[in-house]
């Protein structure tokens, strides 16, 4: 039986963690049995070790189980070995052995449903008896010729993908047309204005009296601009932008919730920016006195350095490292400090091991001469045989990419010598316009290579929403490269790495190759990216009372052993669910998730 977490007549939160306990108890009496043995802790411990062992080579010599069942069960045997480890437990100052004898004693006074479902579906996914495998047994198991197999497969994730439409399908392309008409109308413009990005930059939508002017928000929309605007946080959309969100009520919004994360910050988001400004200069004092004098170059790889010559992003960024230093998008420029520009050369002239340069702030969104100015005097340096250049302006603003800026990009792309590209950051299939697709084949029949980087958050997380993303990018020509984990100071929009995986296990893997081409990577301060498939570089070791899972991290890359391992506190799955349950999600089809650590 696989326990309903839709269950809802419960009033009493601690009424049904007392149910899931109960079924954990009832699953695992020899284990419960162990645990209430009249012992010292450490004695305890010791007999659930024994435990532990003897179900593993029970598990070896299993022949009932299938093999998806026994890898399973060695995976959660792992991480409960780990979860009653004491060092862990000193490293994370949180015992699941104590917590479970209390609840054995009828006190769950100390833990969440969160918490309660991670051990009872740990325990099943120990035994077998995930109910995965029923699952799929209970379709007819008639002999059927492979091909036909496939092809239902297939048409299942065709179904799938269908729930999310792009920008590029006709009665998108219509609605969207129709809204630009809106939006003319009330600026009173001409079509050659409306394709003119420096009017857009002109013209960025900051003020909450004018964004609803063009478009209905909801009430936790209007209170963060409302906030924004009083504080003076950097917040604008630009007129092109707004005209790919949904323009009808907002209680009927189908397909831009995505883009409406984009555009709009969350309420609470701008509640704690708000709280954090009161102290932003005592931060910037404390950072100053770490940070060497090439303020604008950071490096983490042995021959990859990232250059930041400005601190302005294109866009209100969810996932900036420092909100609060960021201008008001597009609307007002402020110069390149031609002082920091002669430092950061003059570094990269001394580094000679660094050949590729990640441009991370988006500096398309100045005029030509100055992004001119950046890339020759990086192409004047030797050894730098790459520059990407970071961006969301195909995204947001895709008239910025002129013929002369696509030219001004090619030049310095010299095949056998060195290599330009665009790193972009679609997010969702709703952003991918035919705007988009224009000028993205203008730089490739360019020579100039554009590779997509996504951040998954809730609002690309359901079942088969990264992969119809990916499709949509290669139509137009866009490479996957990598897909991150969002920052963790936005718990709002936290996927856990549980969902991560499982999207690359059981949704990316049935698109074709080069559709799934790109990673899902974790971001380590001070280590790098983490490939989350690479199983040996991270391990989960504690599960806390509120269902946080905790990561240890460990240095992929020989050259950084010295470093040390990187806890993290993952989001509750059971939160992360909830969540995907109030965007009207059937969570039996996420159920897989807490199998995967």
């Amino acid at each position: 039986m696989i326990f309903d977490i839709n269950n809802i007549n419960t009033p009493l939160e601690s009424e049904r963690i007392e149910e899931v306990m109960n079924l954990f108890k009832q699953e695992n009496p020899d284990f419960c049995a162990v645990l209430q043995l009249e012992k010292e802790d450490d004695a305890i411990r010791e007999e659930i070790y024994h435990y532990f062992y003897r179900y593993e080579l029970h598990c070896l010599e299993a022949c009932h189980m299938t093999s998806s069942q026994r890898y399973r069960s060695q995976q959660a045997l792992h991480v409960l070995k780990n979860l009653f480890s004491p060092r862990h437990e000193s490293i994370t100052h949180f015992s699941v052995f104590k917590n479970l004898k209390k609840c054995l004693n009828n006190d769950v006074s100390e833990i969440s449903l969160g918490f309660a479902y991670e051990i009872l579906n740990l325990f099943r996914g120990l035994k077998g008896t995930t109910g995965l495998e029923h699952t799929q047994e209970i379709k007819p198991r008639v002999k059927r010729h492979e091909l036909s197999r496939l092809d239902d497969l297939s048409q299942e994730v065709k179904i799938w993908m269908n729930r999310y439409p792009s920008g590029i399908e006709f009665p998108i392309i219509k609605q969207r047309k129709e809204n630009q008409e809106q939006i003319k109308a009330k600026f009173n413009i001409t079509d050659q204005e409306w394709k003119d990005w420096n009017w857009h930059c002109g013209n960025m939508l900051k003020e909450l009296k004018d964004i609803e002017k063009m478009i209905n928000l909801d009430e936790e929309e209007k209170m963060a601009i409302q906030l924004a605007n009083e504080h003076d946080l950097p917040f604008g959309i630009t007129p092109y932008y707004l005209s790919l969100l949904d323009h009808s009520d907002t209680s009927d919004l189908k397909y831009d919730h995505a883009i409406r994360a984009q555009a709009f910050p969350p309420l609470k988001y701008i509640q704690r920016l708000v709280e954090s400004s009161k102290h932003k200069k005592d931060v910037l004092v404390k950072e100053n006195k770490q940070i060497p004098a090439e303020v604008s170059i950071r490096r983490g790889y042995p021959r990859v350095a990232i250059f930041r010559p400005i601190s302005n992003n294109s866009r209100f960024c969810l996932y900036s490292e420092k909100n609060w230093e960021m201008n008001h998008a597009l609307g007002k420029k402020e110069p390149i400090s031609i002082e920091k520009l002669d430092r950061a050369m003059r570094w990269f002239d001394k580094h000679t091991e660094v050949t590729e340069v990640l441009i991370a702030s988006d500096i398309l969104i100045f005029d030509d001469q100055i992004i001119e100015e950046i890339l020759s005097r990086l192409a004047d340096i030797a050894h730098i045989q790459r520059i990407r250049v970071s961006t969301r302006i195909p995204v947001i603003l895709p008239s910025r990419i002129t013929n002369s800026l696509v030219h001004l990009l090619s030049s310095y792309q010299i095949t056998g010598r060195r290599e330009i590209s665009l790193m972009t950051h679609f997010e969702h299939p709703y952003e991918v316009t035919l705007e988009a697709m224009e000028v993205v084949q203008k730089l490739k029949k360019a020579g100039v290579l554009v590779y997509n980087q996504s951040t998954y958050t809730v609002d690309n997380a359901r079942r088969f929403e990264m992969a119809a993303l990916r499709k949509q990018l290669r139509l137009i020509g866009v490479d996957p490269y990598y897909s991150f984990n969002a920052k963790k100071d936005i718990p709002e929009e936290r996927v856990p790495i549980a969902r991560m995986i499982q999207e690359q296990n059981e949704e990316s893997r049935l698109a074709p190759g080069i559709d799934r081409a790109d990673e899902a990577v974790f971001n380590i301060p001070g280590i790098g990216k983490n490939y989350l498939k690479a199983s040996q570089e991270h391990e989960l070791i504690m599960i806390l009372s509120d269902g946080s899972r905790i990561y240890e991290f460990y240095p992929s890359d020989v050259y950084l052993v010295t470093e040390k391992p990187f806890l993290y506190r993952d989001v509750p799955i059971f939160s992360f669910l909830k969540q995907l349950e109030k965007r009207g999600e059937n969570l039996s089809d996420y159920q897989s998730i807490w199998y995967y650590y």
